[in-house]
């Protein structure tokens, strides 16, 4: 069994109950969680590099439930895997049962979660439990796994929160990243008045014709679920990192903060400030939020130990460095895609500057004298799961919109995009699109089975078979 899946389990109590602190904080002190997030929302498009986006669009708030929000992925035979829960057979029989296939459907719960408590459930390695993407975690999603080694006896009995499994069958191969074809999107986005589809029409068909930038995502750039707010600022950690500044790097990841970060947190940062260096008074600091600060204390822990050891603590933390690191990455991406499209010269697709290839990395070359990363190679080095590889993206991506239906201070949305582009992406299109805390008022709370409003199934059923959402922060 993976040697990480009792840490994993003592974690998800503290999350458990930490959350439930923060709930009942917010309910006492409701300004420690106040943000103006649709003041927020063009900074945080323009400190993304998304500049290149419509403007004047409607208001439009999404995940309010994770039933708003429901992710079908679609294979490459164009098997559509749904939501909808289905009764198991008694037996399974295949004369191959060197690999399980399975659909597992999950609510409020994140991709490698899953994985790992369906391990823990088991009892193998997690490495056995295998997907073709990551999926949302606020939001209903289903998507395709392989368990290799696993009898259906074995988990067809299983019952976990938040998460079931349907579609069983034997099969000799496995699942592999990037194996499916993309994901089937059907998404309510509340509105801050009564929407009729008909307003969306030449919305619709600028992105139809045109497409839309493809430009990397909130996601990427360190969003936090379950609207705890997020600082948004893997890029900015990502690039001291590239230009080899580690002391910076630890210290602007432990004490900075923006108006994107809750009060409640960006204050211990602001505490953190007066007292940085002094790392038992950091710790203890920390240790408030222990689940939320997780990264932090284990940084402030082996600087405990090591006080001047700052590239040794990053290391500690080296698939967050990662992320940081394709953070801004994903960052130049987006500021060429917007300057080249503002410009009318943007061609079919553009390299990623984390290339061998001195080609690739020539568009970016003026951004990296910005930036002074210009060096990047060498000072990624202490951290070899960092990737030097030639990727080219496409610059635009069409949706396969199949319908917009108006509901009450609401319009559902169900399209279906490739693989690697973000659902979230498109809908800035048609919205000024926010999310997070606190809800605005004009946000209308009822909740509506999507599926079953546009004749596609039903919402409902997941959501009974999947119980009680694993969003802390509920209403």
């Amino acid at each position: 069994m993976d040697n990480d899946t009792s840490i994993e389990a003592t974690r998800h109590e503290r999350e458990t109950t930490e959350f439930a602190r923060l709930k009942e904080l917010r309910q006492q002190h409701p300004e420690l969680f106040h943000r103006d997030i649709v003041t927020l929302h063009p900074k945080v498009l323009n400190f993304l590099g998304m500049t290149a986006l419509p403007k004047d669009l409607p208001l439009g708030y999404i995940r309010l439930y994770p039933e708003d929000f429901i992710v079908e992925e679609v294979s490459r035979d164009g098997t559509i895997h749904t939501i909808e829960p289905e009764t198991l057979p008694e037996t399974l029989t295949a004369e191959d049962r060197r690999t399980l296939y399975c659909d597992v459907v999950k609510m409020g719960v994140g991709t490698a979660d899953m994985q790992w408590r369906l391990a823990n459930e088991l009892n193998v390695d997690r490495s056995r439990v295998l997907y073709a993407g990551l999926k949302d975690e606020v939001a209903i999603t289903s998507q395709l796994i392989s368990l290799r080694g696993v009898r259906y006896e074995q988990i067809k009995g299983i019952k976990l929160p938040g998460i079931f499994c349907k579609n069983f069958y034997y099969g000799k191969d496995i699942i592999r990243v990037g194996s499916h074809a993309g994901n089937r999107f059907t998404i309510l986005v509340r509105t801050e008045r009564d929407i009729a589809a008909e307003d969306f029409n030449s919305a619709i068909q600028r992105v139809e014709q045109s497409g839309f930038l493809n430009y990397y995502g909130h996601q990427r750039f360190g969003y936090r679920p379950h609207r705890l707010g997020n600082r948004h600022s893997n890029h900015v950690l990502g690039k001291l990192v590239c230009r080899g500044e580690y002391d910076q790097a630890l210290k602007t990841f432990l004490t900075a903060t923006n108006d994107n970060e809750m009060p409640l947190f960006a204050n211990i940062r602001l505490e953190a400030q007066n007292i940085y260096s002094d790392w038992p008074k950091l710790h203890e600091l920390y240790g408030r939020y222990p689940v939320y600060f997780e990264r932090e204390l284990i940084l402030v822990s082996h600087l405990m130990a090591n006080p001047k050891d700052s590239l040794g603590a990053l290391c500690m933390l080296e698939p967050q460095v990662k992320m940081w690191v394709q953070a801004y990455v994903s960052y130049c991406f987006n500021l060429l895609l917007s300057e080249l499209s503002q410009k009318g010269t943007l061609p079919e697709k553009l390299p990623l500057p984390m290339s061998p290839d001195t080609a690739d990395r020539a568009p970016y070359r003026s951004l990296f004298e910005q930036h002074g990363t210009l060096d990047i190679f060498k000072y990624i080095k202490p951290f070899p799961s960092i990737a030097i590889a030639r990727h080219h993206i496409e610059t635009k991506i069409k949706a396969d919109i199949h319908s917009l239906t108006s509901v009450p201070k609401g319009v559902i949305v169900n399209f279906t995009l490739g693989k690697a582009s973000y659902a979230t992406t498109f809908l800035l299109n048609l919205f000024t699109l926010i999310t997070d805390e606190p809800v605005p008022e004009w946000v209308d709370r009822d909740k509506i089975d999507i599926k079953a409003t546009i004749g596609i199934g039903s919402v409902k059923t997941a959501n009974d078979a999947l119980g009680k959402s694993m969003a802390p922060l509920d209403m």
